[in-house]
């Protein structure tokens, strides 16, 4: 099964809030040279930004980023991100990171974000911590 995860939990796993607890799960659970999931390479600028002026938060998200397979935004995921930006009201990263996890054939998104990713999303199974 191959698991995407929105930045939020990305952030969450770095300043040990609860609900990045699956993502730091799922890191423990398996070998070092295997990445537990994938994202967007937009995971970058949404998560190092968050933890700018905290220097250990930024270390730890550089870490967990590692562990995942990142992809990069191509002119399909573009594509794909539009018509779900349109089709459920999305801001652009966040349409975005929803496009690389479908493109990419993901089975689940996690994301803290339920406001943006409830029950209207059917394209891909919605996971929130």
């Amino acid at each position: 099964m191959t698991v995407a995860f929105d930045a939020g939990v990305v952030i969450c796993a770095a300043v040990a809030d609860q609900r990045g607890a699956i993502l730091l799960d799922a890191i423990d659970a398996s070998s070092p040279d295997v990445p537990v999931g994938i994202g967007s390479t937009l995971l970058f600028t949404e998560a190092l930004t968050v933890a700018d002026d905290r220097r250990d938060e930024r270390l730890r998200m550089i870490a967990i980023l590692g562990r995942l397979a990142l992809l990069p935004v191509t002119q399909d995921v573009a594509v794909v991100a539009a018509a779900l930006k349109l089709r459920h009201r999305l801001k652009t990263p966040d349409a975005l990171h929803l496009a690389t996890a479908i493109t990419a054939g993901a089975d689940q998104f996690v994301t803290i974000n339920r406001r943006d990713f409830g029950s209207r999303i059917t394209e891909i199974d919605i996971i929130h911590p």
